[in-house]
């Protein structure tokens, strides 16, 4: 005979599971919590390397533009540019750059054809440079003198790519 209100011989009453309410709305504010003291470390982190990534790009090109200038025995230039095609002639290379046989050493692109590689623009990061452009030699010397490139943005210690009298850029803290 069953008794109504008692349970099963062997059998346990079913216990509660779960959380209440109070404790999902204390566990959500304090996840809220960390979030928001995380969230400037994080942007932070990300603009570090935003910079980082920046003074990289313009190492490697100038390296590349010195390797092609050394394999190829002609100079091969190196400047800003706005639109991929021609030199902007601005100390502001944010706006990307275009790497070139400079086949008239009058330090532009003769031709469409003559441009090597090409940089798409740097977002949220000043990057300044020399206003006209960086040429190198058949021997992999600067055609001018040293030169400086530096990386900057709000809150992160800025960084600069030296280019030494050999024509080797470098990648440094600060100039």
């Amino acid at each position: 005979m069953i008794r109504y209100g008692h349970s099963l011989p062997g059998r346990h009453a079913a216990t509660a599971r779960g959380f209440t309410l109070i404790e999902l709305i204390v566990t959500i504010a304090i996840v809220g919590i960390l979030s928001a003291m995380a969230i400037p470390s994080i942007t932070d982190l990300v603009r570090g390397q935003r910079l980082k990534s920046a003074t990289s790009d313009v190492q490697a090109s100038l390296m590349y533009a010195r390797s092609e200038a050394i394999k190829r025995g002609q100079i091969i230039a190196i400047c800003a540019s706005t639109d991929g095609t021609g030199c902007a002639n601005s100390t502001n290379w944010a706006t990307g750059w275009i790497v070139f046989v400079d086949t008239d050493g009058d330090g532009f692109p003769a031709a469409v054809a003559d441009i090597l590689k090409k940089q798409d623009p740097v977002s949220g990061i000043a990057l300044t440079g020399v206003g006209t452009n960086v040429s190198y030699k058949r021997d992999g010397r600067l055609v001018a003198a040293t030169v400086n490139f530096v990386a900057s943005t709000p809150g992160i210690t800025s960084r600069c790519v030296r280019i030494n009298v050999s024509g080797q850029p470098n990648i440094m803290a600060a100039c």
